[in-house]
């Protein structure tokens, strides 16, 4: 048997307008001693992205983005993201999800070099 222990809850929603509503599936990956978390957020008008935040150890957050790591570009992805995982292959990074429509899936991906510099604006 597998005893587990809750500590802390270290994600929840915020006053950001992306992440207003919910914040669910986390997806963590690790790179040298760092580890990286990409979750749903929802927010106003039921709709969702991707955040990303870094912890330290497991119950503090060092960096948590004021924005999601991406943007709806196209008409599928206007709903719903759901599922996140980050997969690091050579030197590229591929974030993959689920987008929902209506009552349809659709699998897409996000390629980029880095996952700290990639998504990184300034904050206004």
């Amino acid at each position: 048997m597998v005893i587990v222990f809750i500590e802390a809850i270290i994600l929840g929603k915020t006053d950001h307008e992306f992440e207003s509503e919910v914040v669910l599936n986390p997806a963590a990956s690790k790179e040298g001693d760092n580890f990286h978390i990409n979750y749903v957020v929802i927010g106003k008008e039921n709709h969702s992205t991707i955040g990303y935040c870094r912890p330290e150890g497991p119950m503090k957050l060092v960096e948590c983005w004021n924005w999601p790591i991406m943007v709806p570009e196209i008409k599928f992805k206007r709903n719903v993201y759901d599922y996140p995982g980050i997969v690091k292959i050579d030197d590229l990074y591929y974030l993959s999800y689920k987008g929902y429509a209506d009552c349809n899936a659709h699998s897409a991906s996000l390629l980029f070099p880095n996952p700290i510099t990639s998504g990184k604006k300034e904050e206004k």
